[in-house]
């Protein structure tokens, strides 16, 4: 495992037991970062990047520099996004 990989799971760790204290352990399990989001979605991570910056996407948290997703916000506006069979 290289060093980013560690980091990166160090720091998320880091981020979900920010996220426990502020919110309780139970609604940090509600949330998902970009990589998560983006298998869930199907979208690239770039994608969900630029979605942030023109407000397309979902909704999204800070938490530092972390961005978090709630996952029943993501659910929404992925149901926002359906079309009929003729669309």
């Amino acid at each position: 495992m290289d060093f980013e990989t560690v980091l990166g799971r160090v720091v998320e760790q880091a981020v979900l037991r920010a996220l426990d204290k502020r919110l309780g352990a139970s609604a940090a399990a509600e949330y998902e970062d970009t990589e998560q989001v983006a298998k869930r979605t199907g979208l690239s991570v770039p994608t969900l990047r630029a979605y942030r910056g023109s407000g397309e996407g979902p909704p999204f948290s800070k938490v530092g520099r972390r961005v978090m997703y709630k996952i029943s916000d993501v659910d929404e506006w992925m149901l926002s996004k359906r079309m009929g069979a003729s669309d």
